[in-house]
């Protein structure tokens, strides 16, 4: 990796361990951005750009008080949410995303995989981590937090991983591979964080509180708990389309095991990336990955 990377690094892990006035945070996120500009090798001033628009409109959205002017309210809601799609889907001009691994198996039965550091990716998740008041502080983490993550990690783990052995999806294949280190930061502070941030911490808890405090909703519609985590789910699902139905399926299945340990240990960031994280790991380690090569 190279210094962009390990400077987006510490600031996921700065965001991660301060308690308080993670606001301040944003002055750092554009210090890197200006940062990866210099060498033009990660972002240019089109990317920075985009940084600054998405700050703004997450602004309008996360504090602008539209009171009863519900469509405005709505109208930001969409800006926001289309924005953000382009950030995770690397549709936003201005980035070009590192390649760390180009197209490599790490075992003979594995198919060919590669791996790169999403920067758009994560400096998005990272502006939403820092700016929705409604995400909390997932530092300190309770014994019953830490129990109930293990519980729900297990479960995720046997109702995963058995099926898609079942059908061959992956075999069983325990390695250590060379580039253990390098998945295991990209892993759990770029993937996991992220997409933990945006599908648990932005999507699933917004659709609760909001339907819960009764802003802004459409007639007499409600969210409760339950449905939050189908829905998040269900475009956690959706949001890897690209690598195959089959992955979208368990993608989606995974996404209900997050959700519930995002909302049992009520709302802890932290909890869901772990369960994320380790079921990667799992996979990582002990089957084929990213998955079986007929």
């Amino acid at each position: 990796m190279n210094v962009a990377c390990y400077l987006l690094f510490s600031l996921v892990l700065l965001c991660i361990v301060v308690p308080k006035e993670r606001i301040l945070l944003i002055s750092p996120v554009l210090i890197v951005c200006l940062a990866t500009i210099y060498k033009k090798e990660i972002m240019n001033a089109n990317g920075l750009i985009s940084v600054v628009i998405f700050c703004a409109i997450a602004y309008l959205h996360f504090y602008k008080d539209f009171k009863y002017k519900i469509y405005a309210y709505y109208l930001f809601t969409l800006i926001f949410i289309v924005i953000t799609y382009c950030f995770i889907t690397h549709k936003m001009p201005g980035f070009n995303n590192p390649i760390i691994l180009n197209h490599i198996k790490i075992s003979p039965t594995s198919s060919y995989f590669s791996m790169n550091i999403n920067f758009d990716k994560v400096i998005c998740a990272l502006l939403i981590f820092i700016m929705d008041p409604y995400i909390k502080s997932p530092i300190p983490i309770s014994m019953t937090q830490i129990k109930d993550t293990a519980i729900i990690l297990i479960m995720c783990i046997l109702f995963l991983i058995i099926p898609a052995m079942y059908i061959e999806y992956i075999k069983f294949d325990p390695k250590i591979p060379d580039i253990t280190l390098i998945w295991i930061i990209n892993n759990l502070f770029f993937v996991s964080f992220s997409e933990e941030v945006i599908f648990r911490g932005y999507i699933q808890n917004r659709l609760h509180i909001q339907n819960r405090l009764g802003k802004y909703r459409l007639g007499k519609f409600r969210i409760n708990a339950t449905t939050s985590i189908f829905v998040s789910s269900f475009f956690f699902g959706l949001y890897h389309i690209d690598k195959g139905i089959i992955f979208v399926i368990f993608s989606a299945i995974c996404g209900l095991f997050y959700g519930y340990a995002f909302y049992k240990t009520q709302k802890n960031i932290l909890c869901s990336m772990l369960v994320h994280f380790l079921l990667n790991f799992c996979h990582f380690i002990w089957f084929t990955y990213p998955h079986y090569l007929r």
